[in-house]
Parts: structure tokens; C-alpha cells; sequence
């Protein structure tokens, strides 16, 4: 009797062993896209190096932005076609009337008038210092939200942002539910500090394939906003596991920036506008650098496609089978 008891308990830790592995695998975090700014990115570019720069020192990334300049700096991304998640850290550290910082994903020009884009900005308006979450699709149809209610878009209290502290962004994109979530938080406590979401008009099946700060289409000459970001990563979350085949190795895009132009007048974002990128004119003023007030964020793994540990899963089974293993000796 106590034979086949014991045959029977180790039958049934091997199969369910892998039950519970498999579960506990899903869903996948693919990652797509990370940097955490503790060596010099290559592949982010920019034609105005004096205004968006690696900071060796801090290990971030600053970026100056002038209203009415087209200036920007981009990383070329693996093709996104579906769902994701964006995750990054922002200090602004100094945001005039009318400035506002904008880190997106889009096309190669970095336009924030046309589509497909999402758009993150920290801007500084008639309603004060505000959060918005702003998305475009391929038929140039604008959606947003913001942190604000006088703009119609939200019904809660507002909140602002303040310079020279630091948030945590977290955008996802639903493609099932056609919405864009946004989630704002505080780095070190994990504190909400706001978050909403938005509903796409129209269609998001041209891919996205650059990640860049941006003023293009910002028309107030001018206007500041200087800060800078950190701790950057684009996945998705697989819970079939038919993605990881697509996105185990993704490619990606190249990058071709194109020249500043001075005052570009303020673009309507509902307008197709198709900028041709002319050859790269790297200018040479000199960056402004400020001492951070920071700290120096921690080092982060490898780029890589992970599940979720099944260790603390797998443990209740083995318990099962040296408990029949005692009893078979007694």
C-alpha cells in the first residue's frame, strides 16, 4: 500500500510540475527597448547636441527644449504593431509660460501633428503646470487627456507637475479596448500621483518606430522647458506567447534626423504634415549643464525576454512528494 501511495505522489509531481511552470510563465515580458543612460546611447540622435545631450556624470540624458526651433533628439525602436508599455523617468527642472517637454513614440520626423503618435508632455499653460497623454492615429485623428479638468478631457481634481522633481510614467496602449492609460507616479515611494486614460479615434496599424523628445510642431517661440529623462523601457506583455517568435530578436529602425528650422509656425495636429529630412547640420553651441539633484539611478539587467519566477510555485509540489517520501519509509 505504502508502494503505490508513493508511486502515485511522484506521478502526480510530474505532471504537475509543469502545469505550474507554464502558468507561472505567462504573461511574457518582451522587452523591446531599454536604456538606463549609464554609457553614452549611440543610437539616440540629434542635429542640436548643445540642447539634448548625455550627461557622463549623472548618467541621464538633458534635454533644452525651445518652442518654435523643430528641435529634437530620436532613437530608431523595433516596429511596434500592437499593444505595449512605455516606462520612463522625467526631472524638469525648469518649465517657462508656454514650454513644455514631449517624449513620444511615432515616425522617424518627430512631428506631434501627425499620426501614428503617442505623446507624453509636461506642459506649462493657462492651466498651469500640466500632465497630458495625447494620442494621434493613421488617419490624423487627435485624442487626448490631461491632468487638468478645464479642458473637458477629465473629471477629477487637477493635479501639476513641479520642477526639480522627478515622476515615473507609465503609458499602455490596449489595442482590444482601442484605449490609451496613463499612470504617474513617484519614483522612490511608488506614490500615485495621477493617472487617467484616453480612447483612440481611428486606426493604429502603421507601426511605431521611433521613440524621441521632441518640439516639433511646438509654435511659441521662445518657451523653455529643460529637465531630463532616465531609466527608459518599451515591452509587451504576451498572454498567448504567439508574440515572443515576432519580437525574441526584434530590428531596429534607422535613424535619419533632419535640420532645426527657426520659428516653424504652430502646427494643427489634426493636419497631415510630412516633413522630407534634408542632410544632418550638427550645430555647436556649447550645453548647459546643471549639477543634478538626483541620484544616480541603479543598474538595471540585459535587455532580454523574461517570465515571471516560478521558484515559489514549483516548491509546493517538491514539499508533496518528500512528504510521501518520509511516509514510504515509516
Amino acid at each position: 500500500m505504502k508502494s503505490f501511495v508513493f508511486v502515485m505522489v511522484c506521478l502526480l509531481a510530474i505532471v504537475v510540475l509543469p502545469v505550474f511552470a507554464s502558468a507561472a510563465g505567462y504573461p511574457e515580458r518582451i522587452s523591446l527597448y531599454e536604456e538606463d543612460f549609464r554609457i553614452e546611447p549611440t543610437d539616440w540622435l540629434t542635429k542640436i547636441p548643445a540642447r539634448y545631450y548625455w550627461d557622463n556624470e549623472s548618467e541621464v540624458y538633458r534635454y533644452i527644449q525651445r518652442g518654435g526651433t523643430s528641435g529634437y533628439a530620436v532613437a530608431g525602436i523595433p516596429t511596434i504593431e500592437t499593444g505595449f508599455v512605455l516606462e520612463f523617468d522625467v526631472t524638469p527642472t525648469r518649465t517657462s509660460e508656454g514650454g513644455a517637454f514631449r517624449l513620444g513614440l511615432g515616425s522617424a520626423d518627430a512631428n506631434t501633428g501627425t499620426g501614428p503618435l503617442f505623446l507624453v508632455s509636461l506642459e506649462n499653460n493657462k492651466y498651469g503646470n500640466i500632465f497630458y497623454l495625447t494620442t494621434i492615429s493613421d488617419e490624423n485623428v487627435r485624442s487626448f487627456t490631461s491632468s487638468s479638468p478645464q479642458d473637458g478631457s477629465y473629471g477629477g481634481s487637477a493635479v501639476k507637475f513641479v520642477d526639480n522633481q522627478s515622476y515615473h510614467i507609465y503609458v499602455r496602449f490596449d489595442p482590444t479596448l482601442s484605449r490609451a492609460t496613463i499612470r504617474v507616479t513617484d519614483p522612490k515611494s511608488d506614490a500615485l500621483v495621477w493617472g487617467f486614460y484616453t480612447d483612440l479615434n481611428g486606426k493604429m496599424k502603421k507601426g511605431l518606430s521611433h521613440l524621441f523628445i521632441t518640439s516639433v510642431g511646438d509654435g511659441i517661440a521662445d518657451a523653455h522647458a529643460e529637465g531630463y529623462i532616465d531609466n527608459i523601457e518599451i515591452y509587451i506583455l504576451d498572454d498567448t506567447g504567439e508574440l515572443a517568435s515576432v519580437y525574441a530578436k526584434p530590428e531596429t529602425t534607422p535613424v535619419s534626423p533632419v535640420p532645426e528650422t527657426i520659428k516653424s509656425p504652430e502646427t494643427t495636429p489634426t493636419l497631415a504634415v510630412k516633413i522630407t529630412p534634408p542632410p544632418l547640420q550638427v550645430q555647436t553651441e556649447e550645453p548647459v549643464r546643471e549639477t543634478p539633484t538626483e541620484p544616480v539611478p541603479e543598474e538595471k539587467e540585459p535587455v532580454q525576454t523574461r517570465a515571471t519566477p516560478v521558484s515559489s510555485i514549483l516548491f509546493i509540489p517538491a514539499l508533496v512528494a518528500g512528504a510521501a517520501c518520509l511516509f514510504y519509509k515509516r
